[in-house]
């Protein structure tokens, strides 16, 4: 199949842009972001034929590489205003 070498690639590249995610998470991460929305085989559809059916046929679907590298979650730093790390000698502000 040449979906093969299309989701190890999207793995390789979770794998550098995301290093703490373990194997596991990858896959799950590939598959929940997978889209089976626009795969017709035969006029079967998830539509008319539903879920499992179509996942017999296609598996897990379409990978989608921007929904399966989009960022996790974000970081916000509270700060005062001219905070001053002595110590360090960093000024965040």
């Amino acid at each position: 199949s040449m979906a093969a070498p299309h989701v190890t690639g999207l793995a390789a590249i979770l794998m550098q842009k995301f290093p703490t995610l373990s194997a596991s998470a990858i896959a799950t991460r590939i598959k929940k972001t997978a889209s089976l929305i626009s795969l017709i085989e035969n006029g079967e559809t998830v539509t008319s034929h539903g879920l499992q059916v179509t996942q017999s046929i296609f598996g897990h679907g379409l990978v989608n590489q921007a929904m399966a590298s989009a960022s996790i979650g974000s970081l916000t730093i509270a700060t005062r205003e001219n905070v001053f790390d002595s110590e360090f000698g960093i000024d965040i502000t």
